[in-house]
């Protein structure tokens, strides 16, 4: 499979997990502090520029003073030192690499990655996931089975995401970052009785994942290597 039809599929992928997302966002979500219909459809318009990635939002951050206009937006305020300065590094020698693409997309990937983790349906996320953590997202939907609980997620709200480390290792950098979210988490029995969690009870959720890539690959594709 040629690099160009690789990343046509991925961004397939996103574009159909996007579409069910909203549609679920839709049918589900109104009042009690749930997400509204016209708040899902400013989501929907951002998520699309995403997808277009000659999107004018992301030509001015050649410029030196825009690019570090950016950066300043996504890293974390307890981030370690130079990280900055790892970024602006990673967008000189990867030409493909734009700060704001790329947080964009990993709020993306954090959806898609959450929401086949709860169904169970990890072969959706195969592609963006490494082994390792593939294993244990396994073990814990295998746990979930032995104890006929079945978990019901929905993201209501991602309010942050930022940056906190980037490292190098040769050609293979890895990206952590912070992400906050507003989530409505129930985990119940096979008979459907609540074990866990209150459906109409938004829940502050704060995740740390690491995201890894090969600088200049033709694979467009960032993997999570790493959750804390």
């Amino acid at each position: 499979m040629t690099a160009e039809l690789v990343e046509v599929v991925f961004y397939a992928v996103i574009a159909i997990a996007i579409f069910v997302r909203l549609h679920n966002i839709l049918g589900k979500v109104g009042s009690g502090g749930r997400v509204s219909a016209s708040r899902a459809n400013a989501k929907s318009t951002r998520m699309d520029n995403v997808i277009d990635t000659e999107s004018e939002q992301y030509v001015d951050e050649d410029d030196s003073e825009q690019m570090t206009a950016d950066i300043s937006k996504v890293i974390l305020d307890s981030a370690v030192s130079g990280v900055e300065d790892s970024i602006k590094r990673l967008a000189t020698e990867d030409s493909s690499f734009k700060v704001l693409d790329f947080i964009a997309k990993v709020e993306i990937a954090y959806e898609m990655i959450i929401n086949a983790f709860t169904k169970g349906d990890l072969d959706t996320i195969r592609p963006l996931v490494d082994s390792i953590v593939m294993s244990k997202f396994q073990d814990m939907i295998n746990e979930r089975k032995v104890r006929n609980e079945i978990q019901e997620t929905t993201i209501v709200a991602i309010n942050e995401c930022k940056i906190s480390n980037v490292i190098f290792f040769g050609r293979i950098v890895s990206i952590k970052l912070q992400i906050k979210s507003d989530q409505l988490i129930t985990i119940k029995d096979n008979d459907g009785n609540i074990k866990y969690g209150d459906i109409n009870k938004v829940q502050k959720i704060e995740d740390k994942f690491t995201f890894s890539r090969k600088i200049n690959s033709s694979n467009p594709i960032w993997t999570l290597i790493s959750i804390d």
